[in-house]
């Protein structure tokens, strides 16, 4: 398997459990969605639009764009929004890896920080790191969810690679 092969199957990996904690996420009361947790961004809410939006900032980067801003719309708690921008946004991803070859992946991409700092980077890292960066996340997400009596079951790569084999 190839480098371009294994980051176009990890972000299908990602967004088969990203799915997966999407359609977990409606059961709970939706004041929970909000609640206060232990974990880095507070709440569920707000722990997956972080991970949505920082999927979009480095896929913009990488498109050569560089936004001035983080994605908008974190103060609206609407899932059935969420679930279309995250949509929106997995068919944009995977235009871009299906758009490259093997050698893209070691391209510099330059691109403004948030706060306007010149950057580079190799496009190759910046795609693994969004990807351990959703998994990261979607942990969280799910620990959240876990911890509301609301699991989302299990997300490891195998159980993926199962549904993937009995879909086909």
């Amino acid at each position: 398997m190839n480098s371009l092969t294994m980051v176009r199957s990890l972000f299908e990996y990602n967004y088969w459990a990203v799915d997966r904690i999407l359609r977990v996420a409606c059961r709970p009361e939706p004041s929970q969605l909000t609640s206060q947790t232990a974990m880095p961004h507070g709440s569920l809410w707000a722990t997956l639009f972080h991970s949505l939006g920082a999927e979009w900032l480095w896929i913009e980067r990488c498109k050569g764009h560089s936004p001035s801003s983080f994605l908008a719309g974190e103060e609206s708690p609407d899932l059935e929004a969420m679930s279309q921008k995250w949509a929106a946004q997995r068919a944009t991803t995977l235009e871009l890896l299906h758009s490259l070859d093997e050698e893209e992946l070691s391209r510099t991409i330059s691109y403004k920080s948030l706060r306007g700092t010149e950057r580079s980077n190799i496009l190759g890292d910046i795609l693994i790191h969004v990807a351990t960066h959703t998994t990261q996340h979607r942990a969280e997400a799910a620990q959240i969810l876990t911890e509301l009596g609301h699991s989302p079951g299990d997300l490891h790569y195998d159980e993926y690679i199962e549904a993937r084999s009995t879909a086909d």
